[in-house]
């Protein structure tokens, strides 16, 4: 069974505790979950991730603009050593800037794993074409 998931934004829009429990091998109840959507209330996306309440964890603030929305944990690993897990979800519409990805970065901390749908094309990971936002973040 998987410990920690991180979602793509339909099915946070269309999740029910039965699809996600569907996902993840048990009910809801027993993971901890986090979505945000846009600071404007639009109706795109999000980012959710979901961890076994058997990792200790606790919640990071979210880093939320227009261009992404992040939600995030810090976990504390077997051996001890904590890390940010985080899940991110950029509409397709909106441009990121290399700074913007920094400012993203520097919120995480030294010790992250970031997950999620960037919305960001680059031949460097498998895609036909490069997009913008796939320059900026590489």
């Amino acid at each position: 069974m998987s410990a920690i998931g991180f979602l793509r934004s339909r099915w946070i829009l269309g999740g029910s505790s039965n699809t996600l429990a569907s996902v993840f091998g048990c009910w809801c109840n027993r993971w901890w979950y986090r979505s945000f959507n846009s600071p404007s209330g639009a109706a795109h996306g999000g980012a959710a991730l979901y961890i076994h309440n058997s990792i200790p964890h606790h919640e990071i603030d979210p880093f939320k603009t227009e261009s992404m929305q992040v939600a995030g944990i810090v976990a504390r690993l077997f051996c001890g050593t904590e890390v940010v897990i985080a899940a991110l979800y950029s509409p397709p519409k909106h441009k990121i800037s290399e700074n913007e990805y920094s400012l993203l970065f520097e919120h995480l901390g030294p010790k992250w794993i970031l997950g999620g749908d960037y919305n960001a094309k680059h031949q460097h990971w498998g895609s036909r074409i490069t997009t913008t936002k796939g320059r900026e973040l590489l």
